[in-house]
């Protein structure tokens, strides 16, 4: 079996394969909608960059192990091919076959991270490495049970001046339209989330303390796991907590900088942010575990859940309670709002049960300017008015 251009991490997206993996964190808030808001980039940013290359898999693997091309092992932990698609791989490049294009984002420090094609990497990787031989080949079946170093010497010297194509796109390219490229070529059998993609294209401090804070126990029974996130999406919503921290202006009930797309915010915020100092990050983190240890003790473990009223609590997780019981318990101590605590939680279950504007403000168009100023406005002014015994 030889591997044409649609065989490798082209395959269809498998939708009930991604529900799988991340069944365990579903949202009942429409996030995701914000793709249908016009998004405009003034035309004097608008570059993206590239540069091709035909590279030898010697070469490739050479850059691989000096760490010149980054294969981001989170990934490879949990999604790698098994021997024989690698094996129709290394068949594929001696008989050559042309391989799809790989696509990778250069950093600042002229290194690759690879976006697209890291499956093919990967296995070429391992091969060289001595980590599998060769099987389930059908017209190079002589080379079944070969690995690197039984390889007659044709094959070698095939397998080693085999050229890939690699496509760069280069890190002065507008980071908004170099992450949407990115999306679009996220075409593996396992698609990246879109935290997993942040954390190729903005490496850095920020991306390793997101990593460390999720490990918070009581941020993590909140959101129902019993470990960080696979997919890294419980990074995403702490990197939303600090965006939306970080931006937020009290006394004007307004999030600067904001214009109706949470991606391509949290986007910006995260390219900004990436080397963050030690201490900045310190202080984000002591604000998020404090934050965290009174929406628990205040709201309980089921608070990002909204609660009927007959006591249930919905199955589902709503970001948009996240946001304005998290940043609305930044501006008191928890003292204060364990106080009124009784208070708190039954206009909290009045405000998502029977305030129809507001419970239309977490469940509808979620990410607009307007509805996400105003219920975060809302309950920080609601708890104002209880803290004040008004």
């Amino acid at each position: 079996m030889i591997f044409l251009k649609n065989d490798y991490d082209m395959e269809p997206i498998n939708k009930e394969k991604i529900d799988d993996v991340i069944s365990d964190m579903i949202f009942d808030d429409d996030y995701d909608d914000d793709s249908k808001i016009p998004y405009e980039i003034p035309k004097e940013v608008r570059k993206i960059t590239t540069q091709a290359y035909d590279k030898s898999v010697a070469d490739i693997v050479r850059m691989m192990e000096d760490k010149d091309i980054r294969l981001n092992p989170e990934y490879q932990r949990n999604y790698v091919w098994d021997n024989k698609k690698a094996s129709m791989l290394i068949e594929s490049i001696i008989l050559n076959v042309p391989i799809p294009v790989i696509y990778v984002s250069q950093e600042e420090d002229d290194s690759w991270v690879v976006i697209d094609g890291l499956q093919r990497l990967n296995s070429l990787k391992r091969f060289f490495a001595g980590k599998f031989k060769l099987s389930g080949l059908e017209i190079l079946s002589d080379l079944n049970k070969c690995d690197i170093n039984s390889l007659n010497p044709k094959a070698l010297r095939m397998l080693k001046n085999g050229l890939l194509r690699v496509i760069m796109i280069t890190h002065d390219s507008n980071e908004e339209i170099k992450y949407d490229v990115f999306m679009r070529l996220n075409t593996g059998s396992v698609h990246l989330t879109e935290q997993e993609l942040r954390n190729c294209l903005y490496r850095g401090n920020l991306n390793k303390s997101l990593k460390d804070m999720v490990k918070n126990e009581s941020w993590q029974q909140l959101l129902g796991l019993k470990e960080p996130h696979k997919r890294m999406m419980d990074c995403e919503i702490v990197l939303r907590f600090l965006a939306i921290w970080k931006n937020w202006n009290a006394e004007e009930n307004s999030l600067a900088g904001y214009k109706g797309r949470m991606k391509a915010y949290l986007n910006l915020f995260m390219s900004e942010n990436k080397d963050a100092s030690k201490q900045v990050l310190d202080e984000w983190r002591s604000l998020f575990d404090e934050t965290v240890d009174k929406v628990s003790k205040v709201y309980g473990l089921n608070a990002f859940r909204r609660k009927n009223l007959d006591g249930t609590f919905e199955r589902t997780i709503n970001r948009a309670i996240i946001d304005v019981l998290m940043l609305s318990s930044t501006q008191h101590t928890l003292e204060e709002l364990l106080s009124k605590k009784e208070q708190l939680n039954e206009s909290f279950l009045y405000y998502t049960n029977d305030f129809l504007e507001f419970k239309n403000s977490i469940k509808i168009g979620t990410s607009d300017t307007k509805v996400i100023t105003y219920r975060l406005g809302k309950w920080c002014d609601e708890v104002e008015r209880i803290l004040a015994g008004q």
